[in-house]
């Protein structure tokens, strides 16, 4: 499906494996396999379907079995993973823009979390600039959010 629209937020495990279960279910009731990753610090972490040598696809790297072998990751590991990365360093790298800042000067408060989504055509861009390309071997990227509560 090529105009697939997905942007969830939310602050919790359980909330994140709910929105890994539905962002790889397809429109097939089939589960959206995925086999690798990579960071963008404009993006955030980035899952993909496709792990290639092409040149398009270099910065790709695969998920391995204990073996080293790259796999596709199962829906549950895939949330151990996401959660953990949350709290890495890399995770703390993303420029984070828009709804997802922490605002420090406002009527709100903020409370850290995570937004899992896709962009245009169902698929990440590579930036934030209007005519960045989209790669399309993406599946979604994950980033840190902040939660906003009001009075």
């Amino acid at each position: 499906m090529d105009n697939r629209i997905f942007n969830v937020n939310g602050k919790t495990k359980q909330q994140l494996a709910l929105a890994v279960k539905a962002l790889l279910l397809d429109e097939y009731d089939g589960i959206q396999k995925v086999k690798g990753w990579y960071f963008n610090k404009e993006r955030g972490l980035v899952l993909t379907w496709y792990v290639g040598n092409d040149s398009g696809n270099k910065k790709t790297i695969p998920f391995t079995n204990r073996m080293g072998q790259p796999t596709e990751i199962e829906p549950d590991e895939l949330v151990d993973i996401l959660w953990d990365w949350l709290s890495s360093e890399q995770a703390n790298e993303v420029e984070l823009e828009g709804w997802d800042k922490k605002f420090e000067d406002s009527d709100v408060s903020n409370n850290a979390g995570w937004r899992l989504y896709v962009d245009e055509w169902g698929h990440v861009k590579e930036g934030n600039k209007p005519h960045d390309s989209i790669d399309h071997y993406s599946i979604a990227a994950l980033t840190k959010a902040y939660m906003w509560y009001g009075k």
